[in-house]
């Protein structure tokens, strides 16, 4: 293999898949390094008990561009996108609760009856986010762009996602700039009534931050979640991983699982080859590495350039989340809503216990009352659990990473005890129907899917994390310093929960500039 036609990828997830199937069409023989037996990363298919398995810890594709489907053909390779967004049950204890579909226009059930005002100051939300999204679009689709040394190319660039905001008029650039750096609960408190849809929404605006509601930038996040997402695709992130997989073998792309790369070795500020721990050195002049940025920085072997290795270090990453996974002799059944199915719900009651969970956070205290994403997968996938059965995935908010004390044993078990007290409040059957759990710690997210700081997104959310900042302005045009070797994993733009757009424009970025 010519190591002038060759390229490497790290890591088999999402964005891992995206980039070597960009690669691989445009020529260069492409093979893809995985430290896991499967490829999906953080999304990947594990059986917790004999019979229960989970999707990882992506509950949904909801962040899946069009774009990426579509220029990697993945529709060829089954993969289909869903007329709307799953349903998401926001249960109440004191009532039948809501069911939402997140980012769509869709009235909320259960709103009209619970808060009839809040019916026509939804329709009202929806209408005047509806132009931002255009803008926005443009923005997440491709690579920020360079702020250093720009010349009147980038200018232009810069310039672009201005005239489009300039376009949209007086009204709708008001609402952006008063709502972007607002916090979510004073924004949705002027906008609406009902307690539990505040809450319901302002989880959306501090999912994957270390913010809570009343935190400053909470409110831009959240508008970034109600515009950019879409209506996720059938059979959810496990799908997406099958369908990439397939796309990439077809592209011709190899793939060496149970392959830990020990080292990435440098001469003269490029790349020059990967080693792995079992001694084996692959050489090329393209790496691009959906790991973490801090573990990428820690992998190289050489002269380190000294800007970016400071900007590495800088990124912010501290998890937040823990999961929860629990095996049913019985399909879970939420209270009020007994006879109904559910394949995604969320536990949140106030904004006010969103706050103090988050209180907690701050402290690196353990939280009696954390929020929960709750995902069921057993709900719409036979193989998941045995018939009659279910599996249940919860990921477990407020729970820090660098927890007072550490996270013993006793700590996940209280943890584990939290969370089904939880839920067992909103649901008819929880404990009777229990056959097994496991509990992963943020520190065990850490290790077992290669996290930096335990954050599922490998970088937080936040105003000076995102576009010409995320990770950090040094960093956020896929560039270590190192000539080949390209970051492309989640903490790059747009990051998050965008299932291959990170990896995709970091292809193309390297391609463009190799």
């Amino acid at each position: 293999m010519s190591a002038a036609k060759s390229a490497l990828v790290l890591g088999a997830g999402h964005n891992g898949l995206a980039a070597a199937i960009r690669l691989a069409q445009s020529g260069r023989s492409v093979t893809v390094l995985e430290r896991c037996s499967q490829p999906g990363g953080v999304a990947r298919v594990e059986e917790f008990h004999p019979g229960y398995r989970v999707p990882g810890i992506q509950h949904g594709t909801l962040g899946l561009r069009r774009r990426v489907a579509v220029e990697l053909g993945l529709a060829s390779f089954g993969l289909r996108f869903l007329e709307e967004p799953a349903a998401v049950f926001v249960p109440q204890l004191d009532g039948a609760g809501l069911v939402v579909r997140p980012g769509a226009d869709a009235l909320p059930l259960g709103l009209a009856e619970r808060a009839p005002d809040d019916e026509r100051a939804w329709k009202d939300w929806r209408r005047e986010l509806a132009p931002i999204r255009s803008v926005l679009d443009a923005l997440i689709d491709q690579a920020p762009p360079q702020l250093e040394d720009a010349g009147l190319p980038t200018l232009l660039k810069l310039a672009r996602p201005g005239l489009n905001f300039r376009r949209l008029g007086a009204d709708a650039m008001g609402r952006i700039l008063r709502a972007a750096p607002m916090c979510a609960e004073d924004l949705l408190s002027d906008t609406f009534g009902d307690p539990l849809l505040r809450a319901y929404l302002a989880s959306r605006g501090i999912e994957g931050a270390f913010l809570g509601p009343r935190s400053a930038g909470s409110g831009a996040l959240l508008l970034l979640r109600e515009l950019a997402g879409g209506n996720g695709v059938a059979g959810g992130a496990s799908a997406l991983t099958k369908a990439l997989f397939a796309a990439a073998q077809a592209a011709g792309v190899e793939f060496k699982f149970d392959a830990t790369v020990d080292a990435l070795v440098l001469k003269d500020r490029r790349i020059q080859s990967v080693r792995l721990r079992d001694d084996r050195g692959l050489d090329s002049d393209l790496v691009i590495s959906c790991l973490g940025v801090r573990s990428t920085f820690a992998l190289m072997e050489g002269v380190v350039p000294d800007r970016e290795r400071r900007a590495a270090e800088r990124v912010r990453a501290r998890g937040t989340t823990a999961a929860i996974r629990l095996a049913l002799s019985a399909p879970l059944r939420f209270r009020g809503r007994e006879t109904e199915t559910f394949e995604f719900a969320r536990i949140v009651d106030t904004t006010v216990e969103l706050e103090r969970a988050f209180d907690n956070t701050k402290h690196r205290e353990a939280c009696s009352a954390p929020w929960l994403d709750v995902a069921i997968p057993s709900a719409t996938r036979s193989d998941f659990a045995p018939d009659g059965h279910a599996a249940v995935s919860v990921l477990v908010h407020n729970a820090p990473f660098n927890l007072d004390g550490g996270w013993t044993e006793e700590q996940k078990s209280a943890l584990l005890e939290a969370v089904l007290s939880r839920l067992e409040s909103h649901t008819e059957n929880l404990r009777s129907s229990l056959v097994a759990s496991q509990h992963l710690a943020p520190t065990d997210l850490a290790e077992v899917y290669e996290l930096d700081g335990g954050h599922p997104m490998q970088a937080e959310l936040g105003l000076d994390q995102l576009w010409i900042q995320r990770p950090s302005v040094h960093l956020a045009r896929y560039e270590t310093g190192v000539a080949g070797l390209i970051l492309g994993g989640r903490a790059m733009h747009p990051g998050g929960e965008f299932s291959g757009s990170s990896g995709l424009i970091a292809a193309d970025y390297a391609l463009s500039t190799s």
